[in-house]
């Protein structure tokens, strides 16, 4: 996927906008389920966490939800606005901005309503902030966790937390 993008941002100017997005968007989805879009996502809410240990079985996906933890929306737009990031700079943009994160429809919600809040001008693909990532989620106050696992079992001794879902003061 790494390569595809790296192709389709040397020839974003040969394609329409609307290809290069499409393209782009199916990349960014990939990315982030590439683990899995629930069991296998390393980023949970604490409230998705207790729903998969509540009801301890799969599929949950009527009550969770795999979202980006920023929105696909910023990302092409940020990747739109790139004009030569190198394979190095794209993998590190990657790796720590496109990220998924399992939450509950309510919390999905809660996001949604922070996407107009957030100042997302700070980010670009060559300079990352791995604070600001999850910024939205500190906003909507949703605590988030770093789970572990293995093979489809959770791994209830390994998780530490991401973030805190407290305004900071």
């Amino acid at each position: 996927m790494l390569d595809d993008l790296v192709q389709l941002m040397k020839r974003k100017k040969w394609l329409s906008s609307h290809l290069w997005e499409v393209a782009v968007d199916n990349i960014l989805w990939n990315w982030t389920g590439f683990h899995g879009k629930t069991v296998g996502c390393p980023y949970w809410s604490e409230s998705a966490l207790e729903a998969y240990e509540r009801e301890n079985r799969l599929p949950l996906e009527p009550k969770l939800i795999h979202e980006h933890v920023i929105p696909k929306s910023i990302l092409i737009e940020l990747l739109s606005k790139e004009a030569s990031a190198n394979r190095k700079t794209l993998k590190d943009f990657m790796n720590s901005c496109v990220v998924g994160a399992v939450v509950t429809k309510e919390e999905h919600v809660r996001l949604h309503q922070q996407d107009d809040t957030c100042d997302w001008s700070s980010l670009s693909v060559a300079k990352t902030d791995d604070n600001f990532v999850f910024a939205r989620y500190q906003k909507a106050k949703i605590k988030v966790w770093h789970v572990n696992w293995s093979k489809r079992t959770l791994l209830k001794d390994e998780r530490y937390l991401i973030c805190k879902g407290e305004n900071e003061s």
